[in-house]
């Protein structure tokens, strides 16, 4: 401290501290992708999701996006069973655990 002469000085001299203790004791926070929440759906199913989604933008007619939201879910649904009935067919034991714990 010695070498501070000027409140500057001992500002500097604090702001340097606490810059070396955030630096070894703040952990840094790193920006992941989570690529579980991406499904990828076959044509159809993506048309009927884009069709529900611009009916709840445009029309904002609750019975038109109702018809479109039930669609889209049947056709996520059948999808989805579609895919988890081609896992049971197929035999595989790999596949099936791969798919279960994803």
């Amino acid at each position: 401290m010695a070498d501070c002469f000027t409140i500057n000085d001992y500002w500097d001299k604090f702001l340097r501290v606490l810059r070396y203790g955030i630096n070894i004791f703040v952990p840094r926070y790193k920006i992941t992708k989570h690529s579980a929440s991406f499904r990828s759906y076959p044509k159809s199913v993506r048309k009927l999701i884009t069709h529900k989604h611009n009916c709840w933008k445009t029309d904002k007619l609750y019975a038109r996006y109702k018809c479109a939201a039930k669609k889209c879910t049947k056709a996520v649904n059948d999808h989805i069973n579609t895919i988890e009935n081609q896992l049971i067919s197929d035999g595989r034991l790999g596949n099936f655990y791969k798919y279960v714990n994803k």
